[in-house]
């Protein structure tokens, strides 16, 4: 269930962007990981929602962070790595884990939750082994759009653009493969 992509910032006002306290692989608060990844956002769209940085594309170059001292990759898990102030870069295949089962399990930088349990700076895909490359997909968390029904409000960067946009945790799939959550293990 996707809807329209908005320009309404969820983490910061359009432009601005707090201070950033985390270290490339430390501990980091929730609204520093919306405000990470609002940085991208106002790169791609600027002030009401126009394309602003002609360079920030799904597939693009490595893109700098806030600090502008570290770069990662423009699509979905190097946003979400970028929010987070991981270090090393992990794709899709690495963010997640699921055992010989298929069900997923905790990760090197997540532990596994109840999708009805995310919350702002979560992260939600298809991960682990068999989702490298177009196999997988991971979006960063918002927030509740209608918790009940399993509407949520999502970073999402797809081979598109950088999107916010309303997705539901009961149908989420990549080819056929239901979306799994996880917790950064170093969030608060």
């Amino acid at each position: 269930m996707a809807g329209a992509a908005t320009s309404a910032a969820p983490g910061a006002a359009a432009g601005q962007v707090s201070v950033q306290s985390s270290k490339v692989g430390g501990k980091i608060s929730r609204k520093e990981v919306l405000n990470r990844a609002q940085y991208w956002w106002d790169r791609t769209y600027g002030k009401h929602g126009k394309k602003k940085d002609g360079n920030m594309h799904y597939g693009g170059p490595a893109r700098p962070d806030p600090d502008g001292k570290h770069k990662y990759r423009q699509d979905c898990s190097g946003l979400v790595d970028m929010a987070l102030h991981l270090k090393g870069g992990p794709n899709t295949v690495l963010l997640g884990k699921r055992n010989s089962k298929g069900k997923f399990v905790n990760s090197a930088y997540g532990y596994v939750i109840s999708p009805k349990n995310m919350k702002p700076g979560d992260y939600t895909g298809f991960l682990g082994a068999g989702s490298d490359g177009s196999n997988g997909h991971v979006r960063l968390f918002i927030k509740w759009v209608n918790k009940q029904k399993g509407t949520y409000k999502a970073y999402d960067y797809g081979r598109t653009k950088i999107r916010i946009d309303t997705f539901n945790i009961h149908t989420d799939n990549k080819n056929g493969h239901k979306f799994g959550a996880y917790r950064y293990k170093k969030i608060s």
